[in-house]
């Protein structure tokens, strides 16, 4: 009788030792899960920063062209680059400002932007001779335009937009608004600006005449 009963508690020791490991499993991998998404998120942010700094950086070395680089006005209705344009089906044509070099430039400058953000500068070969974009970051769109507050008419708001894993705030406005949907969503399912990251940045850029 003393054999049995400490066999069957040790079995349920047993039992309750793999459901406390169980759990502890399912625990570390929620947070490690966790972690790499917060990780990812940072990642992605910064990325869209060095972006956004990168097309300030030309649009302040063109500034006799500085109009040229208003996607909203050039790109309109859409208003942006990267994931969903094509410069090869829609060329990106400036008028009205600086001279025919200084247009080129900021049209070559703005097909550069559009480049980083797919990734297509960075390319990986997938086995079959198909090239595979490997940088930029997650469905990224970019949009530039003048500020509309009267108090600032040298500022211009350059964003880049791109796809999150978790859902944040639903954001009103801003650069490709509506385009974004949450990870698991099936076709025809409802835009979710909640997965939608903006990185916005306000800078002073006097136009040269």
């Amino acid at each position: 009788m003393t054999i049995r009963n400490q066999s069957g508690f040790n079995l349920v020791e047993i039992l309750v030792s793999l459901l406390l490991a169980s759990i502890g499993v399912v625990g570390f991998l929620t947070l490690f899960l966790q972690m790499n998404t917060s990780e990812l998120e940072t990642q992605q942010r910064e990325e869209a920063s060095r972006i956004a700094n990168l097309i300030v950086g030309q649009m302040r070395a063109n500034r006799y062209a500085l109009g040229c680089y208003q996607t909203d006005v050039f790109l309109a209705p859409t208003g942006y680059v990267g994931v969903g344009y094509d410069p090869a089906t829609t060329p990106y044509n400036c008028a009205g400002f600086g001279d025919n070099s200084t247009r080129a430039q900021a049209e070559a400058d703005i097909v550069l932007w559009h480049s980083t953000l797919v990734g297509s500068l960075v390319t990986i070969d997938d086995g079959a001779g198909n090239d595979i974009n490997v940088g930029g970051i997650q469905n990224a769109r970019g949009c530039i335009g003048v500020d509309t507050d009267p108090n600032y008419p040298d500022r211009y708001i350059v964003e880049v937009a791109w796809q999150s894993l978790t859902p944040g705030t639903d954001r009103v406005g801003g650069c490709a608004e509506d385009l974004y949907f949450a990870p698991d969503a099936a076709a025809g399912d409802a835009a979710d600006d909640r997965y939608r990251r903006v990185l916005r940045l306000a800078v002073e850029i006097p136009e040269l005449l």
